[in-house]
């Protein structure tokens, strides 16, 4: 239970660009509009696990793309899910915005 607390915390504490939840029909985005291509490949992997619950936050820090995963996603599933975010970083960034002067 600690876990979860944990995670919607941090998900409060830094809200994600994107949301993707695992459930036993597929994967529902449950925030943002990433890439169709992002979303079925995280569905491919998502298969591979069996994963029929769970969710997976990209999230902005430090200017870069980093992924958030629920306490249900098994560790060996992580990886996979980082490459898949590298091949379809570009999609998935903001735009960027120049600073003020």
């Amino acid at each position: 239970m600690l876990p979860r607390i944990t995670h919607w915390l941090q998900r409060l504490a830094n809200p994600p660009l994107c949301s993707l939840e695992f459930t036993p029909t597929g994967v529902c985005c449950r925030r943002g509009t990433p890439p169709p291509a992002f979303v079925n490949d995280c569905g491919d992997v998502a298969r591979e696990f069996d994963l029929t619950g769970g969710w997976l936050d990209v999230i902005g820090r430090d200017g870069r793309l980093q992924l958030r995963f629920s306490p249900e996603l098994p560790a060996p599933s992580h990886q996979r899910f980082r490459n898949v975010l590298g091949v379809h970083l570009a999609g998935l960034r903001p735009p960027r915005r120049r600073p003020q002067r």
